[in-house]
């Protein structure tokens, strides 16, 4: 039985370090996994393995345990790891939850017009948990709809994902709000390479697009760069984490980024954003460049 372990360290390189053990086990094969010794849940940590056991769920059974019945609850609580289908998001209005969009032909809708929709009426979901927060939500508004817009652009347009999966939690003690979109598509280097663009690996791959270098076009960017300087701004006060293949980037405000090799290797693309909430509105548009 494959232990997934998620400690409470605030240390986010160690977060990422965790994660990267815990995808390690879950591609492992065992069919059973022990949520036990998990019992901090952030976006960035529990989204990707939420689509990774869910992958395998198809092929076979997969069994979820816990020594911990009001840890196991709250992870059934947001849809771990299943998901909910972006068709129900709303349905519990207690909840924002992991949700999932699958790009098949069953869909009655293109991947585009899927990502188009999953990008508000998430971000509608996200405002409307922090209603009683007036001033924050507001303050974070577009914020978070640029987070969501941009990076369902990056993967409608480049990725060839077969599915996306978008995860949010707010913490109104420390005033955090942290968003993770994953998508199993085809990674930053496959891009480039399919684009004519020779990269030496992923790390470079991962540095090209935060540098805006387009693998569709010379003069159209990622968005990630953009999103990089919005969210680690003196405005936001924030973090990024992003991985594609075995490269990890980690950048937090007022400190140099880090970019590095991790030990496991990621079919897609994870960005994940952790934001401070402001004291006033914030503009993208100073950061949209």
């Amino acid at each position: 039985m494959a232990k997934l372990v998620l400690t409470h360290d605030k240390n986010p390189i160690e977060r990422i370090r965790q994660l990267s053990s815990n995808i390690a086990k879950v591609e492992g094969g065992d069919p059973q996994f022990d949520v036990t010794q998990v019992d901090y849940i952030t976006p960035l940590t529990v989204l990707p393995l939420a689509m990774l056991i869910s992958r395998y769920r198809q092929n076979r059974p997969i069994d979820i345990c816990s020594g911990n019945p009001a840890k196991l609850a709250q992870l059934l609580a947001i849809g771990f790891p299943s998901g909910v289908p972006y068709s129900k998001l709303g349905d519990n209005p207690n909840v924002v939850p992991i949700c999932n969009v699958v790009f098949d032909s069953s869909s009655r809708l293109t991947p585009i017009e899927a990502l188009e929709a999953i990008a508000q009426k998430y971000g509608d979901l996200v405002m409307s948990h922090l209603k009683e927060h007036n001033e924050i939500a507001d303050n974070y508004r577009e914020s978070v709809l640029y987070f969501l817009s941009e990076l369902c652009d990056n993967i409608s347009e480049h990725s060839e994902a077969q599915s996306c999966w978008v995860f949010a939690i707010f913490w109104p003690n420390r005033r955090e709000l942290e968003i993770c979109i994953a998508d199993d598509g085809i990674g930053l280097r496959r891009r480039y390479d399919r684009a004519g663009i020779g990269t030496k690996d992923h790390v470079d791959a991962l540095t090209q697009a935060i540098k805006g270098i387009s693998s569709k076009s010379p003069d159209r960017g990622y968005g990630i760069g953009s999103s990089i300087r919005l969210f680690t701004s003196d405005d936001l006060k924030g973090q990024v984490c992003l991985i594609s293949g075995n490269a990890c980037y980690f950048k937090e405000a007022g400190l140099d980024p880090r970019l590095g090799h991790i030990p496991v290797n990621w079919h897609g693309f994870i960005f994940s954003a952790r934001l401070h909430a402001p004291t006033k509105r914030v503009s993208v548009i100073p950061y949209a460049q």
